[in-house]
C-alpha cells in the first residue's frame, strides 16, 4: 500500500473516532435515559443476532429506538470489538461515564456474536480463530496440532509432523503467489510472513 493510501486510510478511521466522540457528547448533551434505552438495544440484539443480518439495516433499527446518533454509537462499538482495546477507547474523559459503562457492557455480550455472524454471512468458510499445540508421542517423536476455527461455526483438526506441515505451507504459499498475480496483496502484510521464514531459518526464538 503506498503512504498516500496509508494517509487517507488513517485519515478515515480517525475522522470515524472522531464522529463516534461528537455522537456520545449530543446523546449526553439530551439527558436521555441511558438505562431503559440499552435494554431495549439488548432485547433486539438479542433478536437480530439469532441468523443472517444486514449492517445497515441494523443501524436503521437501532435508530428508531431513539436516534441514529446513537445507533451510530452502537455499531461503532461492535465494528471495533475485535480491533481496539474498547476499554481504553471508551475511558476517554469526553465520553459520559454511564454511557461509556453500557456500551462496554453490550460490546462484550454481543461483540463476539456480532463479528461471527457478520463474518459467516460474508464467507461462512472464512477462519475466525486459530490455536496450535506440539504433541508428544510415545516414541519421543513430535507432532504439530492445527485448530481452524471457522466462521460458520465448525472446527477443523491438522495434526502432522513438521516435514509434512512444512509441505502444507508450501502449498498456502504458492496460493498466495498465484492470487497475488490476479489481486496484489498489501507488502505491508506479507513482511510478518517473510519475518517468520526468516526466524524459521535462522532457528532463532
Amino acid at each position: 500500500m503506498t503512504k498516500e493510501k496509508n494517509v487517507e486510510r488513517n485519515k478515515k478511521k480517525k475522522d470515524v473516532r472522531v464522529l463516534f466522540k461528537e455522537d456520545c457528547k449530543a446523546l449526553t448533551l439530551r439527558e436521555i435515559s441511558l438505562k431503559g434505552l440499552f435494554l431495549k438495544v439488548d432485547e433486539l440484539l438479542e433478536y437480530t443476532l439469532t441468523g443472517y443480518f444486514d449492517r445497515r439495516q441494523l443501524l436503521e433499527q437501532i435508530a428508531l429506538l431513539d436516534s441514529i446518533e446513537f445507533a451510530r454509537v452502537v455499531v461503532f462499538c461492535l465494528d471495533v470489538f475485535e480491533t481496539i482495546d474498547l476499554t481504553n477507547f471508551l475511558d476517554d474523559k469526553d465520553i459520559d461515564n454511564e454511557l461509556s459503562t453500557n456500551l462496554r457492557f453490550l460490546a462484550a455480550k454481543y461483540g463476539p456474536k456480532y463479528h461471527q455472524t457478520l463474518d459467516e454471512a460474508i464467507n461462512e468458510y472464512g477462519w475466525r480463530n486459530i490455536r496450535y499445540s506440539v504433541i508428544q508421542n510415545s516414541d519421543d517423536s513430535y507432532l504439530l496440532e492445527f485448530n481452524v476455527y471457522l466462521s460458520n461455526g465448525s472446527e477443523v483438526i491438522i495434526r502432522d509432523d513438521a516435514e509434512s506441515m512444512l509441505q502444507l505451507t508450501s502449498f498456502l504459499i504458492d496460493g498466495l503467489y498465484r492470487l497475488n498475480k490476479l489481486n496484489a496483496i498489501d507488502q505491508e502484510d506479507i513482511k510478518p510472513v517473510a519475518e517468520s521464514i526468516n526466524k524459521l531459518l535462522d532457528n532463532k526464538e
